[in-house]
């Protein structure tokens, strides 16, 4: 579309067409009707409080200064930001209270203005309620400087859930906690990051859950470890092909071994050879002899099943037979 084209809103309206964006689970008219109970409860309480906090007199409870109301919600600001914030990451950390409570204001992936303060009653009456209550009581504020803080307030979190990044939004005179910022909380992974509101994102900064700048640390954190990965799988790879000490060292360790081992083979050899020749030896004399010789300590004529050597030079046989050669010199004899 061409720009020249497009409205107002639409140059302003904050991009919800990702495909990773889930559609909102929770219909128009549950959110009103939610919306609506909780400010009852807001009202109620807001009551309550000033009817148990009023002094005696009514007269003497005067409204302060402008400039007293100015430091007054400029100090209960930054006690209602640091309230929520905990609050607000608390029910996202403890994957119990997340899915109980807090789910319910998740329901509303691409946020509305109506909608800011759609949440579970508990939920609301703990962050929003007690969470105006607590600087109003701790500031000693007048009910109407209380009731100019809680509008304030309720302002700014429906212009977080507007959907509009308005350039001239007052929000966006002091620092980026707007409905961009606060958008990306509502949906993929920018929903364990952008816990700030309504007004400041210091602690966002100070605890390291600022998007951009969470995102932009991983990218850095690994680019270094590949790099490093790298360098020490170049270096490993020189070392292993350059290194002259390693290959002498590694080589003479190979020839040690290879000696080593030749060594042991040609003792072994050398045991084999001597004893064949000591056989061969025995063998030798035995056939000179005309004698076989028994291991056993005894010569033939003793026993008849003596061991005889046969005429393959080094076996032998329990058998008691003569050899045929000796057979024929007896047969000569006689």
């Amino acid at each position: 579309m061409n720009l020249h084209n497009r409205t107002i809103f639409e140059i302003h309206r904050i991009p919800t067409d990702q495909p990773q964006r889930k559609p909102n689970k929770v219909t128009v008219p549950k959110v009103i009707y939610t919306v609506a109970f909780q400010h009852l409860i807001q009202v109620t309480t807001a009551l309550v409080l000033v009817v148990l906090t009023r002094p005696e007199d009514v007269k003497e409870w005067r409204m302060e200064s402008p400039l007293l109301i100015l430091i007054k919600i400029a100090i209960a600001s930054v006690i209602l930001d640091t309230y929520q914030y905990w609050i607000h990451r608390w029910f996202h950390v403890n994957r119990k209270l997340y899915r109980m409570f807090h789910s319910v204001h998740h329901e509303l992936t691409v946020p509305f203005a109506f909608g800011a303060l759609y949440n579970h009653p508990l939920e609301g009456f703990l962050m929003d309620t007690v969470g105006g209550a607590i600087p109003s009581m701790l500031l000693n504020m007048h009910p109407w400087t209380s009731a100019i803080f809680y509008s304030v307030a309720t302002l700014k979190t429906v212009d977080d859930h507007c959907g509009y990044a308005w350039a001239w939004s007052p929000a966006s005179l002091f620092n980026s906690n707007g409905a961009a910022y606060h958008d990306i909380h509502h949906w993929g992974k920018g929903g364990m990051y952008n816990f700030s509101q309504p007004f400041y994102t210091f602690w966002d900064h100070l605890m390291g859950t600022e998007y951009e700048t969470a995102m932009a640390r991983k990218k850095l954190q690994r680019e270094t470890e590949e790099y490093t990965q790298q360098k020490f799988l170049n270096s490993s790879k020189d070392v292993s092909i350059t290194s002259p000490d390693a290959a002498s060292t590694s080589s003479t360790d190979f020839s040690d071994e290879k000696n080593s081992e030749d060594s042991d083979t040609s003792d072994s050899k050398f045991t084999a050879v001597k004893r064949n020749s000591v056989a061969a030896k025995v063998a030798s004399s035995v056939l000179r002899n005309r004698k076989p010789v028994d291991v056993r300590g005894f010569d033939d004529d003793d026993d008849k099943t003596a061991v005889g050597f046969s005429e393959d030079i080094g076996t032998t046989s329990l058998s008691p037979t003569r050899s045929s050669k000796r057979l024929a010199d007896k047969k000569k004899k006689k």
